[in-house]
């Protein structure tokens, strides 16, 4: 058993880009088998916008998602991993009470100071059949975050020298010294 995650940062053009893309990768999890997690959107009056996806997909399907959602526009960043649980499941499995309950026998009956380890026992078997079932459910879907982010805006280009030179020199000479009061 493998757990998948995968993490993209795509740039896109303009707001109206980051809106459709952000659709885009809703539609691609919910196509792929999976669902969205969440969604952070963001699009101030500046231009400069950003989005944060995180769905669950099959594990199968991935390498499916990673591809559509880099061609959402530029990739900037990507990562994927992948994590073998099969060790941890099998030692959720291990460490289970279940032993020492079949090894009291089922037939005889519990005596009274008995019962609270067996009550304990019962409630921690529950809670790690509950955790692998937890574990299982993980592996077999994989979460793939994805940000999206806008171009940033281009400054304006600072001045040039010709630029400057010509401002400089059409303040001095365009600007009357003050003359002195004449008495």
């Amino acid at each position: 058993m493998q757990q998948y995650a995968a993490s993209l940062r795509v740039q896109v053009k303009d707001l109206g880009a980051l809106s459709d893309a952000t659709k885009r990768a809703m539609r691609v999890a919910r196509l792929l088998g999976g669902y969205v997690a969440s969604v952070e959107y963001s699009a101030p009056q500046n231009g400069r916008g950003g989005a944060s996806i995180v769905v669950r997909v099959p594990v199968d399907r991935v390498q499916d998602a990673v591809a559509e959602y880099s061609a959402l526009g530029t990739i900037l960043a990507q990562h994927v991993s992948i994590v073998d649980v099969t060790k941890v499941v099998e030692e959720q499995a291990g460490r289970s009470p279940a032993f020492r309950l079949k090894s009291r026998g089922s037939k005889r009956r519990v005596t009274p100071p008995e019962r609270p380890q067996l009550d304990a026992d019962k409630a921690r078997l529950d809670y790690l059949i509950k955790r692998k079932a937890a574990t299982v459910r993980r592996a077999q879907l994989a979460r793939v975050a994805l940000e999206l982010t806008t171009k940033p805006k281009q400054a304006a280009a600072p001045a040039g020298r010709f630029n400057r030179t010509l401002s400089d020199a059409g303040v001095s000479c365009c600007v009357k010294p003050r003359s002195s009061p004449t008495r």
